[in-house]
């Protein structure tokens, strides 16, 4: 067997594409994300991305996105050199491509420079198939001082040292796409999405037991003596209006042991990006894999969510949202989000204690009037 044979191979126990299947699709990902970030509103990083959905009845359809400031913001005046929480008020293209990504067979994405750690979690638990980097933009390609999209360059360390060994455990393919040549080559080998592990505590549909435990012990789920970071929301069914409600709470990104979940945990705990899966994240991918779309004012949290996290909800129309009256004390960049997004109107929050709070989320017949009070951003 020859040594492309061999390679050929490598691509296909990968993924189950071959290796001329993968290049013509990272192609034309990496064209569509480089062509969308022109698009961008950030100051400072122009990305794009681009995802291909492959039906189960192997229909493709492609969509783009680039990192922008949502909309409302926008319509205020808002611009990218303004912020929220401690950083720029756009959301990450490849988000809301994966939340609204339709029941798919495979999903391929590809941004034109490398991701977040926040948006590559986003992918790992949507069950991406692969991603495509552009590899103009890897970290060593560019000096430094390039000008045109220093991401990778500013955060090189991130990438290098908390996305890369994320990828490596979850076991998701990354290939870097040479648009010059229209070949791949592999930075992190991986396995289809059936084959990869799963993290410990994925977010998950409740059955009918687990919705009576929650509305007889919800401090079980939400209290904050848990010391977990804990969300339920409630999604509807695109496809036949069925509810569903969907639980999540803190847990590691897949394929990690104790030992290293402890190292990556000290080593970036107070890192631009934190080493845990979001659990606001996980409820999220979770819900885009069920088709189902997250309803408004029925999100619960026994914390306050990171700066971005609040963006996403923003994003995707969720205006109003319930804390356990006792939560994890939120961070000062999340307490300025949250001042930040409720004074512009986008995003109203409330303390309810917990019995109410699963009350409403659970039943939105039911009577809360008096059972919960503005959050006092300033306490």
């Amino acid at each position: 067997m020859s040594r492309f044979s061999r390679l050929r191979d490598t691509f296909r126990d990968q993924t189950g594409f071959g290796e001329s299947f993968l290049s013509d699709i990272g192609m034309e990902l990496i064209e569509r994300s480089r062509f969308i970030s022109a698009q961008s509103d950030h100051h400072r990083y122009h990305v794009g991305s681009s995802l291909l959905s492959i039906s189960p009845k192997g229909k493709h359809t492609y969509s783009d996105n680039a990192n922008k400031i949502p909309d409302p913001l926008k319509d205020q005046g808002m611009t990218s050199h303004d912020e929220i929480g401690n950083g720029s008020p756009t959301v990450h293209g490849e988000f809301p491509l994966l939340y609204d990504a339709p029941p798919s067979a495979h999903l391929f994405l590809g941004c034109n420079t490398p991701n977040c750690a926040s948006c590559l979690k986003s992918a790992i638990m949507r069950d991406v198939d692969a991603l495509f980097i552009d590899s103009e933009s890897l970290p060593g390609f560019k000096s430094p001082n390039d000008a045109k999209n220093p991401w990778t360059q500013d955060r090189a360390d991130f990438w290098n040292d908390l996305c890369i060994p994320i990828a490596r455990a979850a076991q998701i393919p990354i290939y870097a796409v040479n648009a010059q040549t229209g070949t791949l080559s592999i930075l992190v080998s991986g396995k289809p999405p059936s084959q990869r592990p799963a993290p410990e505590n994925t977010a998950r549909i409740l059955n009918e037991n687990e919705v009576h435990s929650m509305q007889n012990h919800p401090d079980l789920f939400m209290s904050q003596a848990r010391g977990t970071r804990s969300v339920i929301g409630v999604g509807k069914s695109k496809a036949n209006g069925e509810t569903m409600f969907i639980y999540a709470e803190d847990s590691m990104p897949p394929g990690f042991s104790s030992q290293r979940d402890h190292a990556m945990t000290e080593r970036f705990k107070d890192a631009h990006y934190r080493f845990p899966l979001d659990p606001i994240i996980n409820m999220l991918m979770t819900a885009s894999k069920h088709n189902l779309e997250l309803q408004n004012g029925k999100i619960m949290t026994n914390f306050v969510p990171s700066s971005g996290r609040q963006l996403d909800l923003a994003h995707v129309g969720l205006s109003e949202m319930y804390m356990t009256s006792q939560h994890i004390p939120p961070s000062d960049e999340a307490r300025k989000a949250m001042r930040d997004l409720s004074t512009r109107g986008l995003i109203e929050y409330s303390q309810i204690k917990p019995e109410k709070g699963v009350a409403h989320i659970m039943d939105s017949k039911t009577n809360t009037s008096g059972g919960h009070q503005c959050y006092q951003i300033d306490d």
